[in-house]
């Protein structure tokens, strides 16, 4: 049997995870005895050659259930179905694909964010909530950069999803590397404080060799929102400190009042919620490698051929 389509191991993986959490590799494991596929198959990689084939179209169906509210990822490495989830498997769909979930609210305001959707419309037909693949009619220009920008999304919420598994410390860490990466100070001039009697404050960063420029900050490891009374407490904190630059850095995102009074502050207050974070880390390569080789895109040299 040949190794299944992303489409293909849908269904079979929310039926593994309808009652417990399941780690993504056993999830594997079980698709790849499911659909009896032999050794050779089971080793088969992915051009990047970092990992099989089959690891990878499972990570993707995982991806894109998670988006349309089918399963979720209640801690790193591992997947369960969602109460949506257990109700769409009740209707028994026969199949679980691409196509069909755009009528899912979620999956349609995802797709909305970075690419079009999908130009077949979805059609129900027997409680099946998919229909075939279509075809892709944009250029091929127009579907490369809405892979990429897939990619990228997947791996930023991969970095988010990481980052919400460490210790408080080490994200605090993670903050002070990023800072440097963009330009604030120079290797070794960051320093760590988030203990007892750090002020209100986790970090620090000296932007000149004798640390007369100074910015601090604040890093929030959180899934709630954080709300003005914490904004409040750090620009406090700035004061004891008589500092006036801060970086307030979270996981989660901001109230509109905790953004209201970071403006209102005569400090200079810059908050970045989750979103950001992880943009910047991708951008400024903090914690992600380049998976495989770079993939160059050439055209011709109208100079060249110019007479």
């Amino acid at each position: 049997m040949a190794i299944p389509s992303m489409d293909e191991v849908m269904l079979p993986v929310v039926g593994l995870v309808l009652n417990e959490a399941m780690h993504y590799k056993e999830c594997v494991r079980r698709i790849a005895d499911q659909f009896a596929l032999t050794e050779e198959e089971r080793n088969e990689l992915v051009p990047s050659g970092k990992v099989t084939r089959i690891q990878d179209r499972v990570a993707w169906a995982v991806n894109h259930l998670s988006k349309a509210g089918i399963v979720e990822r209640p801690r790193r490495g591992y997947v369960l179905a969602t109460p949506l989830g257990r109700e769409t498997l009740a209707n028994h769909p026969e199949r679980i694909n691409l196509r069909g979930l755009p009528q899912f609210p979620m999956y349609r305001e995802w797709r909305r964010g970075f690419s079009p959707p999908p130009t077949a419309e979805p059609v129900i037909v027997n409680g099946d909530v998919a229909v075939a693949q279509g075809t892709d009619e944009r250029p091929p220009r127009e579907r490369l950069d809405a892979a990429y920008s897939e990619l990228n999304a997947a791996l930023r919420e991969e970095a988010l999803l990481a980052i919400r598994n460490l210790s408080p410390e080490f994200f605090e860490r993670i903050v002070i590397s990023l800072l440097q990466a963009m330009g604030y100070g120079e290797a070794g001039t960051g320093q760590h404080l988030g203990k007892s009697g750090d002020g209100g404050v986790d970090g620090l960063i000296k932007q000149d060799p004798l640390g007369l420029d100074i910015i601090y900050l604040q890093a929030k490891r959180w899934e709630s929102q954080v709300g003005a009374g914490a904004v409040r407490d750090f620009i406090g904190a700035l004061d004891g400190l008589g500092a006036d630059k801060g970086v307030f850095i979270t996981t989660s995102n901001f109230a509109r009042p905790a953004m209201e009074a970071a403006d209102r502050s005569s400090k200079h207050i810059r908050l970045i919620d989750g979103e950001e974070l992880t943009r910047l880390l991708v951008e400024y390569n903090v914690g992600v490698v380049q998976d495989g080789e770079p993939l160059v895109v050439k055209k011709i040299d109208e100079n060249y051929f110019s007479e």
